[in-house]
Order: structure tokens, then sequence, then C-alpha cells
């Protein structure tokens, strides 16, 4: 199997990675499940022995889901809100269990059950060690380590990261055009982002997926769309 996880600050272009990572091996015949469409429209997680997901090469998955613990955290947790928040360890341990539902129910039956199928995954763990620590000091690397949904992502590492790279400027920038996804994230605001541009840097975030021997791709984010395609399928067609 292939696993590559793209990661990086927001509007750095994840699902823009992730889209020509799908269509490069869907014009090699593989089949594809988009997993994140299935949640908006079913509003639930599929078990991997349904059909369109039982026999898909390529499984396109997302975090936080869109339907039961991380349609809580899009819609709830991590909505700016007037007059309410939720604390940095509950989002984290939010995040921890919508891992631990999504690879125990979807993502690790979907490996074992065939050689040879890739799972293209936006944001992972490593979203939760860069962002959290950044809400609250309290929150640490190795407390979300402890977390039993993140160990179970981390369990089946993946092969590839790919590490978006974007200054602040072009990230607010781009946030600010969106038109078709207004998140209204608490994390969508420039000092915050570059701060986390510094996370994503950081040593101690990088050190779990260094340690299972997941290679690190950085990516120019500032490129085009399709420089930014060509770059990650050129690395993805590398690992097979």
């Amino acid at each position: 199997p292939s696993t590559p996880l793209v990661d990086a600050i927001d509007g750095a272009g994840k699902y823009t990675a992730i889209k020509a990572m799908a269509d490069h091996l869907a014009a090699k015949g593989l089949k594809i499940f988009h997993l994140s469409e299935y949640t908006k429209r079913e509003h639930r997680l599929p078990s991997v022995d349904e059909p369109g997901i039982v026999d898909a090469d390529v499984l396109i998955s997302s975090e936080p889901t869109f339907c039961w613990i991380g349609a809580a955290i899009r819609e709830e947790i991590i909505k700016a809100q007037v007059g309410r928040s939720y604390h940095a360890r509950a989002a984290a341990e939010a995040f921890a269990l919508d891992r631990q539902v999504l690879f125990t129910r979807i993502i690790l039956p979907f490996l074992q059950a065939r050689p040879n199928r890739y799972v293209l995954q936006e944001r992972g763990v490593i979203s939760s060690l860069a962002y959290q620590p950044l809400q609250d000091e309290t929150v640490t690397v190795d407390w979300l380590l402890s977390l039993e949904g993140n160990r179970a992502e981390l369990s089946r590492p993946p092969d590839l990261l790919f590490l978006l790279r974007l200054t602040s400027e072009e990230a607010m920038k781009r946030l600010g055009g969106r038109l078709d996804k207004v998140d209204g994230h608490i994390y969508e605001e420039q000092s915050f982002q570059e701060r986390l541009i510094a996370r994503y840097r950081d040593p101690e975030v990088l050190k779990p997926y260094q340690e299972a021997g997941t290679r690190i791709v950085d990516v120019d984010a500032n490129q085009s769309p399709e420089a930014v395609g060509r770059a990650v399928c050129a690395a993805l067609a590398e690992m097979r």
C-alpha cells in the first residue's frame, strides 16, 4: 500500500494536491472512492465491505471527517462563535477520537484487505501537533501522542508526508478570496498562521514521522496549482 499524507497551514492547497494525485491514479485505471464526498452526502462513515469502497483501489480521506465526531468539530468546536469556545484539550481529544473511528473503521481495514491500495489523506496527527499547542501551552506533543486515536493513526504512519510551504500573506489572500469555502474557523487569522508556519518546521513536530520512516517532502505551495500537482505526483511515482 501507499499512504501519502498532505498537511500544511490553512489555504496552502492541500485538496489541490490530493486531487492531482487522484487524477494521476485514475488515469492509470485505478478506482477512486472519495470518502469525504460520501460522508457529506450520507452523514455517516461506510464500512469497507460496502459497494463503492469494497472494490476501490484508492481512498481519499480528510480530517476531521464530515460526519459524527468530525461534524461536531467542524460545525461547533473549531468554529469562531460569539459567547462560547472550547478548550484546546477538548479540541485535541475530539480530533483524536475522530481519527480513532476513521482508522479503526475505515483506513486500517481498507489497507489490510488488499495489497497495492492507496490512501490519500488530507491532514493527520501532525495537524494536532502543530495547532493545539499554539492554543494552550499545557497541550504538549507528548500528551497528544499519548491519546489513543493519535496512536491508532501513527500505528500505520504515512509513507509520504507532503508539507506544503506557504507564506502567511499568501495564505490570508487565498482564505479571503474563497467563495465556496468560508469556514470561519478560529485558526484563520494571520498571526496564528505565522506561528503555524514555524510549528510545521519544528523538529518536535516532525520527529514522530521521521522516527517512523516516513519520507518528508517539502513542496513550495506559493507556485501554481499545476506545479504543486506535478511535484506531488512525481514524488508519489518514485515510491512505487
